[in-house]
């Protein structure tokens, strides 16, 4: 949500218009145990967005912006994460249902490859592509500041090449359009390099305040 609000104030729209009528107060957007409704709050906020700023390439924006301090505690845990291998392992017990729980996660190798693979766990109406170029290009950004020298990612979306995908493409790695998937690939031997960010320490406190955070949603696994 802040990260949303950052980049439509670029566009000259001020918080108070975004967030009009929404039940999401200034107090909420400054607790970082605070979460609103995904389906009510988040989706009316991704429409007023859209709609707001003309700029139907809004997402691809809020993923090339995305940090690894975006996500918070989970963010934290990536990327003190000894490596690839570790991070993804980190993201697949957490990341679906603290971050992203319109999505479901799903980790794996195959051939040459690593590969992130989301699949929907709601129907997101008109936002799908929105919610799906969030997830991938957020995905690769994060990545990219974990692993800066090394840039041989693809992104696969499962619809048409959209037309304002042009802007944006030379800040982008290889994108695919009209697979049969949503995913990150990746070379599979990224998955062994250290990482520079590691910290055992910082992994173990975490991995304990995310499962705390499980805790308190009332998620189990």
């Amino acid at each position: 949500v802040l990260l949303l609000l950052d980049i439509v104030a670029d566009y000259g729209i001020d918080k108070a218009t975004v967030l009009d009528g929404l039940d999401i107060s200034p107090e909420t957007l400054q607790r970082p145990d605070a979460r609103i409704s995904l389906l009510k709050e988040y989706a009316t906020l991704c429409h007023r967005a859209l709609d707001l700023t003309h700029e139907p390439g809004l997402a691809y924006e809020f993923g090339l912006r995305s940090t690894l301090t975006t996500h918070g505690l989970l963010g934290y845990g990536l990327m003190s994460q000894s490596s690839l291998r570790d991070v993804f392992n980190f993201a697949d017990r957490f990341g679906s249902v603290l971050r992203m729980p319109a999505w479901n996660f799903r980790f794996f190798t195959d051939g040459p490859y690593a590969i992130m693979e989301g699949r929907e766990t709601i129907s997101h109406g008109s936002l799908r592509q929105f919610s799906s170029q969030q997830l991938l290009i957020s995905v690769y950004s994060m990545v990219r500041q974990l692993l800066p020298h090394h840039d041989d990612i693809e992104l696969l979306f499962d619809y048409p090449e959209p037309p304002y995908h042009a802007r944006f493409s030379h800040r982008l790695p290889k994108t695919t359009f009209s697979t049969a998937y949503t995913q990150v690939r990746l070379p599979i031997t990224y998955l062994d390099i250290p990482l520079a960010s590691a910290d055992v320490v910082s992994a173990q406190l975490a991995e304990r305040e995310c499962e705390r955070e499980l805790n308190l949603i009332g998620h189990h696994r």
